[in-house]
């Protein structure tokens, strides 16, 4: 009986042992150091601002500092929150990462830290803390304006692509560099940003007749080259991302295994060719050489006038 009981009470130690709560120390840390992150690029965000708005952003050693300040919190939020959700010990492959928005955001950051100083490219980063704070703080009127400031953001990113644009004809810094790398960042965010899409479509809707009616035939030619490659690439995005949302039917734990070591090889393959082909079409427009395109396809103008964020119908 004695030896009955011992094991007993060994078994139900081990049972408390495993059952016991883990301290929470490390969460909180995590919490801290994402409250920071977001306390820094909205404070350094904002600081910058001013001086930007004060044409004070070239005189002054301060902007870039803040500038760069402000991204920092930026990187250490976004890495933070990648991390959680994730793991650290079992961080995705690559492909995998670049389906996310966090991930995205993260590389943007990155790529804004590198290039020149704008207010535009922190404006995104700073409404996303606002909101990030709002809910923190349970603020109800900041989370009224999450709409909005989505939005914003959408419209900012591509504002952001035609001054890269330009800046890259002007032979501005290191401007080619930055569009290239953002070029290949918003393409993925079309892929899986539905309100994106309908703003670039929008657009194109609104630019098409004003580029045809140029007597540059070279300037028209790209334009078409462009709006043609739009039209090849976009149902074609859209059938690849809905494919990728489909979860299976409770498959067994083997063909689960081989669905999704499918769906990653699927996921590659796109992502690598749709965003280098789409680079490539770019470059090739920049640089000379493009073919005449038809013209701007219906499809993507009907799109444009349907589902512009805001109007009625529209998912925005």
């Amino acid at each position: 009986m004695s030896d009955t009981q011992s094991t007993t009470n060994t078994h139900s130690e081990r049972k408390r042992k495993v059952l016991r709560k883990k301290p929470e120390s490390t969460m909180s840390t995590k919490r801290y150091v994402w409250l920071a992150g977001h306390i820094l690029t909205l404070v350094f965000g904002i600081a910058y601002d001013v001086l930007y708005i004060t044409l004070r952003s070239r005189s002054t050693w301060l902007a870039p500092l803040f500038y760069r300040t402000s991204l920092l919190g930026v990187l250490a939020c976004y890495t933070l929150t990648i991390l959680t959700v994730f793991g650290s010990r079992a961080i995705p492959s690559y492909f995998t990462l670049l389906a996310t928005e966090n991930f995205r955001y993260l590389l943007v950051a990155i790529l804004w830290f590198f290039s020149g100083n704008s207010l535009f490219k922190l404006l995104p980063y700073t409404l996303i803390s606002i909101l990030h704070l709002g809910k923190y703080l349970k603020l109800r009127p900041v989370l009224r304006l999450e709409t909005i400031f989505k939005k914003i953001i959408v419209y900012n990113e591509l504002y952001v692509m035609l001054v890269l644009l330009a800046d890259t004809f002007m032979l501005r810094g290191d401007s080619g560099f930055a569009l290239v790398g953002y070029i290949m960042i918003y393409w993925l965010r079309l892929l899986y940003s539905p309100q994106s899409r309908q703003v670039l479509y929008f657009f194109i809707s609104r630019m098409d007749g004003v580029v045809k009616s140029q007597k540059n035939k070279y300037a028209v030619s790209i334009w078409d080259n462009f709006i043609e490659y739009l039209k090849r690439n976009q149902d074609y995005d859209a059938a690849f991302v809905e494919e990728e949302n489909k979860t299976p039917e409770s498959p067994a734990p083997v063909a689960k295994e081989n669905v999704m070591n499918s769906a990653h090889m699927s996921s590659k393959e796109h992502l690598v060719n749709s965003v280098m082909s789409g680079v490539s079409k770019v470059g090739g427009g920049i640089s000379g050489g493009v073919s005449k395109g038809i013209g701007a396809p219906k499809k993507v103008l009907s799109m444009a006038s349907s589902k512009i964020p805001g109007r009625r119908g529209s998912n925005g």
